[in-house]
């Protein structure tokens, strides 16, 4: 197995589900902060509309939306749906909120004053941890399979933005034959992560969730205001699927090649200590051991849950 890095996802461009959201951003960091005309045209457009056709715009792009934490239930597909849960992580997203005021232009200012996508994620990382810390966003630990503080996704700038890496165990950082190099680079994501710069994948999702829903909304209404031809055309020209859709997917699937990649699920070790292949699962296919005693192990402390759950 591959030793040579802690990096999984190289260290060219983001994954080819965030670019859209990136790109999302770009328009309205140009749209409201470096571009005065275009930043006026919002303001007196949306300072014209009277709250009825403001509330219809915003159920034009976002009909799935509720009207507030209060009246949370949505008409979707012939069915009144319990939208209670997203209107208490997304409060400032719901109609009443969203149309109200200079609301709007507060979601813009905070959705592009600290310039790139990462700086805005590292600012809204701070108050989201606020929140779980407060109770005001209730997260089910239960619930979240396969928490591994040692898979960290990297935040800390655009072209990295999204990138899966991994915090080695101490078996292989204490291991003479390590290269150095790789020592270095371990240090260097402890670092981040210590600052805030990679976070564990529950919290990406968590994060990059509220961000699509944030920018995205945002972006529809400033396109309906503009009814400008470059944003018609870059809606128009995206193929890539929504990223609120593939988020849990991308989580999983990086997730499973780190671990397919990292050698025993349960120290780290290459190979079997005759110097074989590892051992693989049966059940699942997935996890690698290079013992007995490594697979009982992890199998009691981890593995039993997410064995059994793909399994059935």
């Amino acid at each position: 197995m591959n030793q040579s890095t802690n990096n999984e996802n190289g260290g060219g461009a983001p994954p080819a589900q965030l670019t859209t959201l990136i790109s999302m951003q770009l328009f309205l960091r140009q749209a409201w902060i470096e571009n005065v005309a275009l930043h006026a045209q919002i303001e007196t457009k949306w300072h014209q509309l009277n709250a009825e056709t403001r509330r219809a715009i915003v159920r034009t792009v976002a009909p799935n939306v509720p009207e507030s934490r209060e009246n949370a239930f949505v008409f979707i597909d012939g069915k009144n749906v319990d939208m209670s849960q997203f209107a208490a992580m997304f409060p400032e997203l719901c109609i009443a909120v969203f149309t109200a005021g200079d609301q709007l232009f507060k979601i813009l200012t905070g959705l592009t004053e600290a310039g790139t996508l990462s700086a805005v994620a590292s600012k809204h990382l701070a108050g989201m941890r606020m929140a779980i810390a407060q109770g005001a966003i209730n997260i089910d630990f239960n619930a979240i399979p396969n928490i591994n503080p040692s898979i960290v996704v990297n935040i800390s700038s655009d072209n990295t933005f999204g990138r899966v890496e991994r915090l080695l165990p101490n078996q292989i950082l204490q291991n003479v034959s390590t290269p150095e190099h790789i020592i270095e680079e371990n240090a260097n994501i402890l670092d981040r992560k210590n600052k805030g710069l990679s976070i564990e994948t529950w919290e990406f999702e968590i994060l990059i969730t509220r961000l699509k829903f944030l920018i995205e909304q945002s972006f529809l209404v400033v396109k309906e205001l503009l009814a400008d031809r470059a944003a018609e055309k870059f809606c128009v020209e995206q193929t890539m699927p929504p990223i609120v859709a593939t988020v849990s997917k991308f989580i999983s699937t990086s997730t499973k090649t780190i671990k397919n990649n990292r050698g025993c699920w349960s120290c780290g070790k290459d190979t079997c200590p005759d110097g074989s292949k590892l051992l693989i699962c049966l059940r699942c296919t997935d996890a690698r051991y290079c013992s007995r005693e490594c697979q009982i192990k992890d199998w009691k402390t981890s593995h039993r849950e997410s064995c059994c759950a793909k399994s059935n």
